[in-house]
C-alpha cells in the first residue's frame, strides 16, 4: 500500500469519530462553543472570548459543511492552545479537525495534497494527545482520550503497529466504562473499516446494538432488530450521544445509515432493509441534506447481497463505504 491510500486507509477508519465524540461535554443544548468546553479552567477573559470565537466558528464550519472554515478555526484554536494552552478542548478538537478534510475526500469531497496527509495524521495524534494531558478533570480526560485513542488506534493499524493497536483499544475501552453512550459510539465508527470476521469489526457491530440497547432501555434481536423503540421519548439514558443536537443535527439519521450498513458487511443484507427503510421515520429526517437522503435510496434500490459479498476478501479499498461521513451527522 502506498504512502496516500495507506493514509486514505486511517481516515477511513477515525473520520467518524467526531460524530460521536464531540457530543460528550456536559454543556447546555444552545449553539456555542460551550458544547465542547469542559474543562472548566480559569482562563482570562480575554482568551477565554477568542477561545468561544474560534470554537464558535468551527462549528458552524462543521454543520456548513465549509472545509476551508473549518481549517480556519482548527488554525485559531491550535494557535492559541499553543500561545496559552488553558483550554484543552482546543487542542482536543483543534486536532481532530487535522483529520476532516482527509476523511471527507474519502467520501467524494475535494482532494488534498497526498504530501500534506501524513503531517495532518502526526498533527491530530501531537494535538489530541495533549488534549489528554492537559485535561484537568476525569470528564474533560475522557471527552479528549476518545479522540486520542481513535487516532492512535487507527494509525497503528496501519503501521501494523500492534502494540499502539491495543494501547488505543485500551483507551477506548476507558472512555467506554466511564462514558458508556460516548464509547460505544466512538468504537462502533472506529473499528467498522476492520475486515469482516474479525474481532474488531465484531466489535464495531456490538457497540452499535449496545447504544441503541443503552438508549432506548430496550433489547434488539442480533439477527432481526426491530429499530422502533429508538423513537420513543425520552430516551432511557440521558446522554446527547443518543440523539440529535445542534452542532450534529442528524445524529440518529447518520448513525442508522451506518447500522444498516454495518449489517449488511455483516452479511445481513435482510436485516438491513428495514433499517434503511426506518430512516425516514426518524425526528429530524425532513431536515436531513438530500445527499444523503439519496445515499438511503440508493441502498433501497440496489442488491443488498450483491453489496455484502463485496466485502469479501480483497483489497480494502476497493469495498463500498460505510455510512456518509462526518457531515451526515453534523451538515445542515
Amino acid at each position: 500500500m502506498n504512502t496516500f491510500r495507506m493514509y486514505f486507509a486511517m481516515a477511513l477508519g477515525t473520520g467518524a469519530i467526531v460524530a460521536a465524540a464531540l457530543g460528550c461535554s456536559n454543556s447546555s443544548a444552545k449553539p456555542a462553543s460551550d458544547v465542547a468546553a469542559t474543562s472548566g479552567a480559569a482562563v482570562a477573559t480575554d482568551d477565554s472570548a477568542r477561545a468561544k470565537e474560534a470554537k464558535d466558528a468551527f462549528w458552524e464550519a462543521f454543520r456548513s459543511m465549509d472545509l476551508d472554515a473549518i481549517a480556519g478555526a482548527r488554525d485559531k484554536m491550535i494557535g492559541l492552545f499553543n500561545t496559552r494552552p488553558k483550554d484543552p478542548d482546543l487542542a482536543t478538537i483543534g486536532g481532530f479537525a487535522y483529520v476532516i478534510p482527509i476523511q471527507t475526500m474519502r467520501y467524494g469531497g475535494p482532494p488534498m495534497d497526498p504530501s500534506k496527509i501524513p503531517a495532518y495524521f502526526e498533527l491530530a495524534v501531537k494535538y489530541t494527545q495533549a488534549g489528554v494531558d492537559a485535561a484537568p478533570d476525569q470528564q474533560s480526560k475522557i471527552f479528549a482520550t476518545a479522540f486520542a485513542g481513535g487516532v492512535l488506534y487507527s494509525g497503528a493499524m496501519v503501521r501494523q503497529d500492534w502494540a499502539a493497536a491495543q494501547k488505543g483499544r485500551e483507551m477506548e475501552q476507558l472512555v467506554t466504562t466511564h462514558m458508556p453512550a460516548l464509547g460505544y459510539a466512538t468504537v462502533t465508527d472506529l473499528m467498522n473499516g476492520a475486515p469482516r470476521n474479525t474481532p474488531d469489526f465484531t466489535t464495531s457491530l456490538d457497540s452499535l446494538f449496545r447504544l441503541y440497547e443503552l438508549c432506548s432501555g430496550a433489547k434488539f434481536d442480533r439477527a432481526h432488530p426491530d429499530m422502533r423503540p429508538l423513537l420513543k421519548r425520552p430516551f432511557a439514558n440521558p446522554s446527547r450521544d443518543c440523539g440529535n443536537h445542534y452542532n450534529w443535527p442528524h445524529s440518529i439519521q447518520g448513525y442508522l445509515l451506518n447500522f444498516a450498513d454495518i449489517l449488511v458487511k455483516n452479511n445481513q443484507p435482510d436485516a438491513a432493509r428495514p433499517v434503511y427503510e426506518f430512516i425516514s421515520k426518524t425526528e429530524g429526517y425532513d431536515t436531513w441534506n438530500p445527499k444523503f437522503k439519496h445515499i438511503v435510496e440508493e441502498r433501497l434500490a440496489s442488491d443488498l447481497t450483491k453489496r455484502a459479498a463485496e466485502y469479501g476478501p480483497g483489497d480494502p479499498q476497493k469495498q463500498p463505504l460505510i455510512g456518509g461521513g462526518c457531515f451526515a451527522c453534523h451538515g445542515k
